[in-house]
C-alpha cells in the first residue's frame, strides 16, 4: 500500500480518489472533495452546523459555519 501525500497547508494524510482514507484510519485526514448533507442547524449561542461527506471516502462529520 502506497503512503497518502500529505496536505502541505497541516501536514495531514490527503484523502483523493487515487488515495481515499482506509475505513477506520486514525488521526485526522483533509478532504477536499466534499459536499454538504442535509439542512443546517442552528447552533445558537455559536455558528450554524452543516453536515459533510467526503465524496471520496464516504466518512461524515459535522462542522461550524462561520459566524
Amino acid at each position: 500500500m502506497t503512503h497518502p501525500v500529505r496536505d502541505p497547508a497541516n501536514g495531514r494524510p490527503l484523502c483523493s480518489p487515487e488515495h481515499p482514507m482506509p475505513k477506520g484510519a486514525d488521526g485526522y485526514w483533509s478532504h477536499t472533495n466534499v459536499e454538504e448533507v442535509g439542512d443546517q442547524v442552528d447552533g445558537y449561542p455559536g455558528g450554524d452546523l452543516q453536515r459533510m461527506r467526503c465524496k471520496d471516502c464516504g466518512v461524515e462529520w459535522t462542522t461550524e459555519l462561520p459566524q
